[in-house]
């Protein structure tokens, strides 16, 4: 399977509600950074997502520019829309209840790093109004100092 097909089937799957079978494109020491305060382990990152989901059921990567990087890497862009209508809970966070917002992140560079079949590390770049920190910018949310630090 071409590196590109490996990063549109996980999000493919993460966006239809196969969270945990989105988990097979990932080794067991995956590590996922940038939109979390610090980065997260496999099982951090499919149950970010299963809790995202259940937050926001029309969740949307909007997977754009995937590309070749050479070297077992690939890089694109996302911008994470949805509609929060469900209670959002994260951990070490205040829990939302819906609001019924929708939401658009900007737009978001990463870049992976693939060993055979699956994905071994997920960068995305930081942006002060994406990741975690923006969805609850966007739900109009106040967070508690240094929660995200």
């Amino acid at each position: 399977m071409h590196y590109s097909e490996i990063v549109k089937n996980l999000f493919q799957d993460i966006e239809s509600g196969n969270v945990r079978e989105a988990g097979k494109y990932l080794t067991d020491d995956f590590t996922f950074s940038g939109p979390t305060p610090t980065p997260v382990n496999k099982r951090e990152y499919l149950d970010l997502h299963a809790a995202l989901l259940k937050a926001f059921p029309d969740w949307k990567f909007n997977l754009q520019n995937l590309q070749d990087q050479g070297r077992n890497r690939i890089s694109g862009s996302v911008q994470i829309t949805g509609t929060h209508t469900g209670t959002l809970t994260l951990p070490d966070l205040p829990t939302v209840k819906p609001t019924n917002r929708k939401i658009r992140l900007p737009k978001e560079r990463f870049e992976c790093t693939l060993e055979g079949d699956k994905i071994t590390e997920f960068k995305v770049e930081k942006s002060p109004d994406g990741g975690v920190s923006g969805i609850f910018q966007q739900l109009e949310v106040e967070l508690p100092e240094g929660a995200l630090a």
